[in-house]
């Protein structure tokens, strides 16, 4: 039960801090968390608030890059780093 609420809450907190659903897959396999609740815990999140926080992270990308177009190679990159998967990266950009 500890563990599922850890999961739920942690999923919680790094889809607001903008990570993606691959960063937070990694992060909790790597604190040893058994697959099953990572599976779990990745299934609650909302996508409206996932795909607020990635056009956010690209929002604030493209204000400290103004003179990068608009799909970028740089900005690919960047959001990979985040943890987004590439399908919806190219889903979101223009």
């Amino acid at each position: 039960m500890d563990e599922e609420r850890y999961v739920e809450l942690f999923v919680r907190s790094k889809v607001k801090s903008a990570w993606g659903r691959q960063k937070i897959v990694a992060a909790l396999r790597a604190k040893g968390i058994p697959s099953e609740l990572v599976e779990q815990g990745c299934a609650e999140i909302q996508t409206e608030d996932y795909q607020e926080k990635l056009h956010e992270a690209i929002a604030k990308w493209r204000r400290s890059h103004p003179d990068e177009p608009d799909n970028s190679p740089k900005l690919i990159r960047h959001l990979l780093s985040k943890g987004y998967n590439i399908d919806e990266i190219f889903k979101t950009l223009p």
